[in-house]
């Protein structure tokens, strides 16, 4: 943890970069709107100055809240992070799914704020084309 590069209180987003560009080939897209976001859950202690072990969870492509067991019914994969040199590897750690599985299920999926957040903007996106035509609806979607 003490390695990643840049301030300690935004080692999450810096991991879960590293994680999307890596391994997923794609950005980490941390906005909540729609369509998708992605979601990092925080550990405790994760800023700390001294060389902890921490699980980071993120959830990829948000789009709505799912309970607990849509969740768990998602794939779930397990990295743990390790440096040489400059170089940065996530390494595969298949022996470890089923008890991540049972820490994701603690967590509200996607963030409780971010979830919100995205209602209250589908809301009112909704509310917006009302008393609309269907011309004008896709008009303005575009």
């Amino acid at each position: 943890m003490t390695d990643l590069p840049g301030c300690p209180q935004n080692r999450h987003n810096t991991l879960a970069e590293l994680f999307c560009r890596q391994v997923l080939d794609r950005r980490y897209s941390y906005e909540p709107q729609p369509p998708t976001y992605d979601y990092m859950h925080i550990p405790p202690h994760f800023d700390t100055d001294k060389p902890v072990r921490r699980w980071f969870v993120l959830d990829l492509n948000v789009q709505s809240r799912l309970s607990g067991d849509e969740v768990l019914s998602l794939p779930h994969a397990v990295y743990s992070v390790s440096r040489q040199g400059n170089q940065w590897l996530f390494i595969p750690r298949k022996g470890y799914i089923e008890k991540a599985k049972s820490y994701c299920r603690t967590f509200y999926w996607g963030g409780r704020q971010e979830q919100d957040l995205m209602r209250y903007e589908d809301k009112d996106r909704l509310e917006s084309f009302q008393g609309r035509t269907d011309e004008q609806e896709v008009t303005q979607t575009l």
